[in-house]
């Protein structure tokens, strides 16, 4: 299943894109953010079902935002893809991926694949 230095790792990716929320509750809006600690659970539930292969599946996320769906599944996948169409919004997605590696190895944590 998922170990302790992988739990503590993406609590971490978690706790930081938490920081970076946008949108509203509900459908309405222009632009949402996932809540990575909900999406945990429903990852870990496609994984004992058997949909998420480490050496088979590739995860698309259409309208990928600043990548934090794409990061934090990538640790799952065979290969993590993104695509966003609106510019201002993808190039969040360096931005933020530096300074997340930059706080994973400041805990010497497991840094993202290169797998995205």
């Amino acid at each position: 299943m998922i170990d302790s230095q992988l739990e503590k790792t993406l609590h971490a990716i978690s706790e930081f894109f938490d920081r970076y929320k946008v949108g509203y509750e509900g459908n309405k809006g222009y632009r949402k953010t996932t809540d990575l600690f909900k999406f945990r659970h429903a990852v870990i539930d496609l994984m004992e079902e058997g949909y998420l292969d480490r050496q088979k599946t590739i995860f698309w996320d259409l309208g990928c935002g600043d990548g934090r769906v794409n990061v934090f599944i990538s640790y799952f996948v065979k290969y993590s893809i993104g695509t966003e169409i609106e510019p201002l919004i993808f190039e969040e997605y360096e931005v933020r991926k530096k300074e997340l590696e930059n706080t994973l190895k400041r805990h010497l944590l497991q840094l993202p694949p290169d797998n995205i």
